[in-house]
């Protein structure tokens, strides 16, 4: 079986590198630094400048620019505003400076589309002379854009859970600070059978390469322990009503589940309104977007609150960790965003670390494979503890916290209940 869903990923990433090379729409690209310039229209499809060139323009340049791709427009721009935010203060806290040299963040909308997010990578290598780039959110959009940064050697930092294929494929120039999306969903399956002792799941995602990615993990562990997959339910997305596959679902201990934005929030009203929370609960396949306390504010009060305490999220962060650097850091982001962190957030603030990090190593020289080996030598202290790097899989090292959903006042938040320490890259 993980044999099976890994081979379906791989040919989807391939499937998806030759549809982004056939052309696409332009994405918009804006710059944040204590100086901030109008919006800038990114370069169309991918052009072949040399590699030689952009790498040497990376590594003279007195400013440093850094790229960082979100999704700023769609049914993920909720959740890259967040990220932006938090990424940005990070820098904010160092005024934008690393060994002498000002910072200056180029930020492109990805759109949730994988051409769109290739064309803003082009244009920010190609055009802007990046040192470094950061995301986008999406494994579909991430594969393409790690295709072309490891075609161009410049180095590409993932905050987010990345498909299989890019740990598999060794792509050199990727480094995975978000982990792998089998990392939490092979944690959340083991203890659905370990802990909560279920055995008959439903699988209930969306039809496109995160789903599969999250729920393929999560099948494979589960079975493997010796659960069955009554049923699998992969929607179109978008989807704009739900009730027609809620409505088809069979007898089961619970429904694992992963949609994202504004998705979740129907697929969540939706399965409280047909009274399902009450006869099963809701397992993610992994973190941020479904089940996260902003898409449970989202909610009707009365479909949020069926959350608490009944259903379960796999993460890797949470706001009530007891890390000294966590409780500090999410004391000083509610007193300058007025909200508490949540994952993604966190990810966001983390991968700007890492790029600070790296930067004071190479005392701001952005030669490419000098970042890119300090990219994976840096240790810090962060929001999810102590961070390091796998040389070997380039992946963050990692523990898994199993969360509860709990409410403080009129916030939701994540509890953990249980750790794992220490998730492979392709789960258990």
């Amino acid at each position: 079986m993980r044999r099976a869903w890994i081979l379906g990923l791989v040919l989807m990433f391939a499937l998806g590198v030759v549809l982004v090379g056939c052309g696409g729409t332009e994405g918009t690209a804006t710059t944040a630094s204590p100086t901030t310039a109008g919006p800038e229209t990114t370069a169309g499809p991918v052009t072949t400048a040399a590699q030689e060139t952009t790498t040497s323009a990376a590594a003279t340049t007195e400013v440093i620019k850094i790229g960082h791709i979100r999704p700023l427009t769609g049914p993920m721009a909720a959740t890259s505003e967040e990220m932006i935010k938090a990424f940005d203060w990070a820098f904010e806290q160092i005024g934008y400076q690393v060994a002498g040299k000002k910072v200056e963040i180029i930020v492109g909308d990805s759109k949730a589309d994988a051409q769109t997010a290739i064309d803003v990578a082009t244009k920010m290598v190609e055009k802007d002379h990046v040192a470094l780039v950061v995301g986008p959110i999406q494994g579909g959009e991430v594969m393409p854009v790690a295709d072309y940064m490891n075609k161009v050697g410049v180095p590409h930092l993932t905050t987010t859970q990345v498909p299989p294929p890019i740990v598999i494929n060794n792509m050199k120039w990727t480094i995975n600070a978000g982990g792998t999306e089998p990392m939490s969903a092979s944690a959340m399956a083991s203890y659905a059978y370990d802990t909560l002792n279920m055995r008959k799941v439903i699988v209930l995602t969306g039809d496109f390469t995160p789903g599969h990615g999250f729920l393929g993990a999560f099948e494979d562990t589960f079975k493997k322990k010796g659960g069955e997959i009554v049923q699998e339910i992969f929607t179109p997305v978008p989807t704009q009503d739900f009730s027609s596959y809620l409505t088809s679902l069979k007898d089961a201990d619970a429904v694992a589940s992963w949609i994202d934005g504004d998705q979740a929030v129907k697929l969540l009203t939706q399965y409280h309104e047909f009274g399902i929370d009450k006869k099963m609960p809701i397992i993610a396949a992994s973190w941020g977007a479904f089940l996260a306390p902003y898409i449970l504010a989202a909610l009707p009060p009365a479909a949020a609150d069926a959350t608490v305490g009944k259903h379960y999220v796999p993460t890797s962060y949470s706001p009530l960790t007891d890390f000294p650097f966590n409780q500090k850091w999410v004391q000083d982001f509610r007193a300058k965003f007025g909200f508490t962190p949540e994952d993604t957030s966190a990810g966001a603030y983390l991968g700007a670390q890492c790029v600070i990090e790296a930067l004071k190593l190479t005392n701001g020289e952005t030669d490419p494979e000098k970042l890119r080996e300090a990219l994976l030598a840096v240790k810090f202290d962060s929001p999810f503890g102590p961070v390091s790097f796998d040389p070997q899989t380039q992946v963050r090292q990692m523990d898994m916290n199993i969360c509860q959903i709990t409410k403080e006042g009129s916030e939701y938040l994540w509890k953990p209940i249980y750790t794992y320490k220490n998730i492979p890259p392709l789960g258990f």
